[in-house]
């Protein structure tokens, strides 16, 4: 019988090709992960499939884990299973028990699906054994019993290069899930806050910039800074966590996007995530939210005389400085100095990204000096 969740009420039209391909793979006996971005709402989207027909779901959501172990982690599938263990057993006791039931549920259905929400929150308790013991639930009948994990990464992101993937074949399969639509959107609003009261223009600005990023929505429709949401601690915070999930290369190439600059070869993972948009033959970020997130935090670089004219400006900021005092500070030799030399300093300054989203400008008092504002 599927679970009765509130996302039952979510109509046959939700995400209605994810639940097909997801279906398909179900259908052929194939485990996956099913990979999102943090926040964009794969927990949701996993509840309901459990409430569709086809299958027997088992939904071990490691949220509901007390401690985050493998003890809990098997004695709440064992609880979803139909069996609450009171007497304190060990990890093997328990796994033992699960298998039982596992038996006793391929009898009476034709395909049994374990789904694991957000497995990566046992990164921690990812070793080979950890695997292989889920791998051995699953070999009870790998033509009834399929595992389905959600993370925001592919398993193999947090594996240790100590364990032999290759030995987890299971694992391997990854399924993305991108954004949901503004009509998927409407529909879990619909759902989940019946009673929320926003004009439908702030509705309709609301579901742009979430870029269908669930979480984000709900932030920027409760944002007391509507006019400027990118000020919003929360939003600040969950804007973070999708450029946080990134590795080192992922996140050289979103910067390079936001500056606009040109990406002969994007990593596939982040248009597989749909953080990133093909849009008219050039890269976009999904949200022009984190396109403006990513370079208001971009670290301020600058070459040393750079350096020494932003310091002397922002030690003044407000005052003038005058052309002698950055002359003086920047050549020991009056000789070398020029006024075409200070304004290519004052101009490549103007010109730095992370400068400019730190809302910074430099104002020109004519044959005298300048001085730095804050806008």
């Amino acid at each position: 019988m599927p679970y009765n969740l509130k996302e039952r009420k979510l109509d046959s039209h939700f995400c209605k090709e994810d639940i097909q391909n997801v279906k398909k793979l179900i259908n052929s006996s194939v485990s996956f992960t099913i990979v999102g971005m943090p926040g964009v709402g794969i927990s949701i989207f996993l509840r309901y499939l459990t409430t569709k027909k086809g299958a027997h779901f088992v939904h071990v959501d490691i949220y509901e884990l007390t401690k985050l172990n493998k003890l809990h982690l098997f004695k709440l599938l064992l609880k979803e299973l139909g069996v609450r263990s009171k007497v304190k057993q060990d990890e093997q006791i328990l796994l033992e028990s699960c298998k039982k039931q596992l038996k006793i549920a391929i009898l009476k259905h034709k395909k049994v699906v374990i789904a694991f929400n957000r497995l990566d929150q046992l990164k921690d308790e990812f070793d080979i054994d950890f695997f292989n013991n889920l791998r051995t639930l699953r070999d009870i009948d790998k033509e009834k019993i399929v595992m389905i994990f959600t993370a925001n990464k592919p398993l193999s992101n947090y594996l240790s290069k100590k364990i032999d993937i290759g030995n987890l074949y299971m694992y391997s399969k990854t399924y993305y899930f991108k954004p949901y639509s503004k009509k998927d959107l409407k529909r879990l609003l619909k759902v989940n806050a019946p009673d929320l009261k926003v004009s439908k223009k702030f509705l309709t600005k609301a579901l742009t910039l979430s870029g269908g990023h669930y979480q984000l929505l709900l932030l920027l429709l409760n944002s007391e800074i509507r006019n400027n949401p990118i000020l919003d601690q929360f939003i600040k915070l969950q804007l973070n966590k999708l450029y946080d999930n990134l590795n080192y290369l992922q996140k050289k190439q979103v910067v390079k996007i936001a500056q606009k600059k040109k990406i002969l070869k994007i990593d596939k993972s982040l248009t597989n995530l749909g953080l990133i948009k093909l849009y008219k033959g050039s890269y976009r970020i999904f949200t022009p939210l984190l396109d403006n997130s990513v370079l208001t935090n971009l670290i301020i670089k600058f070459t040393p005389k750079e350096s020494v004219v932003y310091k002397l400006l922002k030690k003044n900021i407000g005052k003038i400085v005058y052309k002698e005092d950055l002359f003086d500070a920047l050549w020991e030799n009056p000789e070398k100095s020029s006024d075409w030399a200070l304004n290519s300093i004052i101009y490549r300054l103007r010109k730095n990204p992370a400068f400019i989203n730190y809302g910074y400008i430099i104002e020109n008092h004519k044959k005298i000096g300048y001085s730095l504002a804050k806008i």
